[in-house]
């Protein structure tokens, strides 16, 4: 797993809500 896909998907998370 890449840490980077982590970063993403918690900053789609925040664009969300």
């Amino acid at each position: 797993m890449n840490a980077g896909f982590r970063y993403v998907y918690r900053s789609l998370n925040r664009v969300n809500c």
